[in-house]
């Protein structure tokens, strides 16, 4: 009975060993799977933790590229606004010397205005000169009328006749042809060219000035000094015999008027010594207002001429300042046109920055959300080692596995925190390089 009983015990007693064993063994495979189904959702879970790292650090690279990008292009911009503005200032001082230039030339041009005024006024009193030439050439007229009738009155002989015609003659032919002109003027056509009838010489002279013919290279030769003459006597032997004659043959009535005709005649001769007298004054008179005419006309042209050049001169500096101003206004439109386009890649490097800084606090979150899972890892290994240390003669094998599959997540959970440690220092030296760029 007490064997019965004893086999009855032991029977049950092995039967529940063998429930606790079944128990156990269906505990441990329920763990296992447990732990399977865990260690799937951390390989997926890590998985996607890689790949969002891959992800973070490919922003990260990408945006690394665009703060390059954009800092050349803000350094070839800066580059380019200093060129513009040293181009601005060349340009200013080239037209602050061309202003200085054009005021100098504004001064030059009302000074010449000034002379020319001046000139205008001497031309003005040369009127009065004018008027005095014109008398004196009427006067001149008056004189050859009067020498016209004396000669009608004074029967010189031929050869002295001759003589003085041929000095006359002489003395205009060696006048200049600004003096010849200015004689003309008071003449008409018709007096001209009887004048120019009277000789071979004077027929060349007056077509060579008004044109008909064309200029002859001839030697200048300076004219004669005019020789004041004393007049001639009437009276010379013959002419004393031949009067003595007459006389004896005459009444007393005819040699009254005789006598009063030589009387007359001698005054007559006076008059014409002292008229030749103030013709040589006049032409002396005459020849030095001309030359003062000929000077004045001569600085007047002058004068004229530097006042075209002066203003040619300042329409060409207004026209070059025209074209400074314009390409001034252009370099202001084009600089503003920089301006803006730097503005828009400030406020993009402003984007690109914060969206660098909300993936920075992403990749924070996330290394925190692995940090706190690779501490529950670990947290649940030693939790695995103590029930395997409970369990270590029952599940040799399933300690070994965990053993192996612990070393595993070890050498995993290294690598996440080489990453780590990698993305660490990628972090810190891009806020190194953001660093001088916000400088």
């Amino acid at each position: 009975m007490e064997s019965a009983v004893e086999a009855y015990v032991r029977g049950r007693a092995g039967a529940a060993v063998d429930d606790i064993v079944v128990v156990m063994t269906v505990q441990s495979v329920l763990e296992e799977m447990v732990n399977d189904v865990e260690v799937w959702d951390l390989e997926v879970e890590r998985s996607h933790m890689a790949k969002e790292l891959h992800r973070c650090k490919a922003l990260l690279a990408q945006s690394a590229v665009r703060e390059r990008v954009e800092w050349d292009e803000k350094q070839k911009m800066v580059q380019q606004m200093h060129a513009f503005r040293l181009q601005g200032k060349a340009l200013a001082t080239k037209l602050l010397k061309q202003v200085e230039h054009v005021a100098l030339d504004a001064a030059r041009h009302e000074a010449l205005e000034r002379e020319l005024d001046e000139a205008n006024e001497k031309l003005a009193s040369m009127g009065s000169l004018t008027r005095e030439l014109a008398r004196a050439q009427r006067e001149i007229r008056d004189l050859h009328r009067k020498q016209g009738i004396h000669n009608l009155l004074h029967a010189a002989p031929a050869r002295h006749r001759v003589s003085a015609a041929r000095v006359t003659s002489d003395a205009l032919a060696n006048c200049p042809d600004k003096v010849v002109m200015g004689i003309f003027a008071f003449l008409t056509a018709h007096d001209v060219l009887r004048v120019s009838m009277t000789g071979h010489a004077w027929k060349t002279r007056v077509s060579m000035l008004f044109g008909v013919q064309a200029p002859t290279a001839a030697k200048v030769t300076p004219p004669p000094t005019p020789i004041r003459r004393k007049p001639s006597s009437i009276f010379d032997k013959t002419q004393l015999a031949k009067a003595d004659e007459i006389l004896l043959s005459l009444s007393n009535r005819e040699v009254k008027f005789f006598r009063d005709l030589m009387l007359r005649m001698k005054q007559l001769e006076a008059s014409l010594t002292q008229v030749e007298a103030e013709k040589e004054d006049i032409g002396a008179r005459l020849h030095g207002a001309e030359k003062v005419r000929d000077f004045l006309m001569d600085k007047l042209k002058d004068l004229e001429e530097a006042l075209a050049t002066s203003m040619e001169e300042t329409a060409k500096a207004g026209a070059q300042s025209s074209l400074d101003r314009e390409v001034l206004a252009y370099l202001d439109v084009k600089v503003q046109e920089l301006e803006d386009e730097l503005s828009v890649y400030v406020a993009q490097t402003d984007e690109y920055r914060a969206e660098l800084e909300r993936v920075q606090r992403q990749h924070g979150a996330k290394t925190q959300v692995l940090d706190d899972m690779l501490r529950h890892v670990t947290a649940e290994k030693r939790d695995l080692d103590l029930q395997a240390k409970g369990q270590k003669k029952v599940l040799v094998k399933e300690v070994r596995m965990l053993r192996a599959e612990n070393a595993r997540l070890q050498a995993e959970s290294r690598g996440y925190r080489l990453q780590l440690t990698q993305l660490k220092a990628s972090l810190l030296q891009l806020d190194q390089f953001d660093a001088p760029v916000l400088g």
